[in-house]
């Protein structure tokens, strides 16, 4: 049976929910020392990314129920995910940060850091999206390329909103062999 092909609901849902929840935790840490509730925003966003890559790489194309589950993103590229996971993963992951570093009494920090991966988490969920579908922004051509690279060749560039930690743990790959650049180059010379 084919997967039916969602437009974005649950997506729509899911930035919605982070994008308020980090403008909640912002405002309600902002008049406490508000460098330091910055830099937790960049260090939680940082964290998010290094987090999503390690989940994609080592969970989601290993052994199990999600590497299965994600197998299925790689045949449906557009078809949507709405198991639990994806949806409250995510937000359980963003918690569990807050609650560790508000545990040693940073509540400040501990806002910021969870601010910081609620905006890198929906940051994520739209470059993923919009590498997906036809008619995106220019903008996020850069991002498709190397995301159809690992589509293509799954063992590479895991990272999708940064090429960063592929390029830090050698699994970065250019978005095109470069056979296939240098004869699209002749094409077009």
């Amino acid at each position: 049976m084919r997967a039916r092909t969602v437009t974005g609901g649950v997506s729509a849902l899911h930035h919605l929910l982070m994008v308020v929840a980090a403008a909640f935790l912002l405002a309600r840490s902002t008049h406490d020392l508000g460098v330091l509730v910055l830099a937790a925003l960049l260090a939680g966003w940082v964290t998010l990314s290094l987090v999503a890559y390690s989940i994609h790489r080592f969970v989601f194309h290993g052994r199990g129920p999600l590497a299965r589950g994600h197998a299925h993103h790689h045949l449906e590229p557009l078809a949507e995910q709405t198991d639990a996971v994806s949806f409250f993963g995510p937000i359980a992951i963003i918690a569990a940060a807050w609650l560790l570093v508000a545990g040693v009494g940073a509540a400040a920090a501990a806002d910021g850091i969870a601010a910081g991966g609620c905006l890198g988490y929906s940051w994520f969920r739209l470059v993923h999206r919009l590498v997906h579908v036809p008619g995106r922004p220019a903008f996020f051509c850069r991002y498709r390329a190397f995301h159809q690279r690992h589509h293509a060749s799954p063992g590479v560039n895991f990272g999708v909103t940064t090429r960063a930690w592929d390029r830090l743990f050698g699994t970065h790959a250019q978005s095109r062999p470069a056979r296939q650049r240098s004869i699209r180059a002749r094409e077009h010379s």
